[in-house]
């Protein structure tokens, strides 16, 4: 499927599944690639197992702030306790776009951004829409998952 002139390659599904149903990694960053058209992994997170949530938002906002003015689209799994306590985890959509990105990338990742959600399998609820790396708290992200 291609949506905006770029496309989501099956390697980026597969590392996509292969976070979330063996916790292979806590998060995935995703960028489009113009020069090849496409949407690319660029990086992620340790595996769930080795990486507590506090180190995976520690390492997210590194990335995320070593790419400057870059929007991403990324993937997090997170865990989190319901209103009975009973431990639960979901997966994260979010948009990364930094006010400095420029308006022509924000159009183009706000039109590709409802393809790729579709595409990946597994993903909860509403898209998360961040642009300052003081939103990456677990407090945004469990207010989030309790609604």
């Amino acid at each position: 499927m291609v949506s905006a002139g770029f496309d989501c390659p099956d390697c980026v599904l597969d590392d996509f599944r292969s976070m979330n149903l063996r916790g292979t990694a806590r998060f995935l960053v995703m960028r489009i690639i113009e020069s090849e058209g496409c949407i690319s992994v660029v990086d992620r997170g340790l595996p769930c197992k080795e990486q507590t949530q506090t180190q995976a938002l520690e390492q997210l906002r590194a990335c995320l702030q070593s790419s400057g003015s870059e929007p991403a689209y990324v993937v997090l799994h997170w865990s989190y306790c319901n209103a009975d306590g009973d431990k639960r985890g979901k997966t994260l959509f979010m948009q990364w776009m930094p006010s400095s990105c420029g308006v022509r990338n924000k159009l183009i990742y706000a039109a590709t951004s409802g393809m790729l959600k579709n595409r990946l399998d597994g993903v909860s609820g509403k898209s998360l829409n961040l642009s300052r790396l003081e939103e990456l708290t677990a407090e945004t992200f469990d207010e989030h998952v309790s609604r």
